[in-house]
């Protein structure tokens, strides 16, 4: 027997190229909920709902910024694509869960 798990929050850094996009759309497809993190340059080419969040992967801070403009809790799921920004990301991530 499988179980659900229920909807996972995931956050993609990037999302607009041929590998993010697939996965972007399945996530999207099994009724997942779907965060993008780009520099808005490039459009998301998925079909479905998703939130966007636009800043420079490079910038330090950026993410933390662009979450909390735009009152994102953080994502349960997947940090994909950022390299060696990912711990930045995953910073952020934490400090959004753990709240004020």
């Amino acid at each position: 027997m499988v179980r659900s798990l229920g909807v996972v929050r995931v956050l993609i850094i990037g999302g607009t190229g041929l590998i993010s996009t697939s996965i972007a759309q399945q996530l999207l497809d099994r009724g997942d909920a779907l965060t993008v993190f780009n520099r808005g340059r490039t459009p998301v080419r998925v079909g479905g709902k998703l939130e966007v969040l636009v800043g420079d992967r490079w910038e330090p801070g950026s993410l933390e910024r662009a979450m909390r403009a735009e009152g994102e809790s953080g994502a349960d799921g997947a940090l994909a694509g950022a390299g060696p920004r990912a711990r930045e990301g995953l910073r952020a991530l934490a400090r959004q869960l753990s709240g004020p």
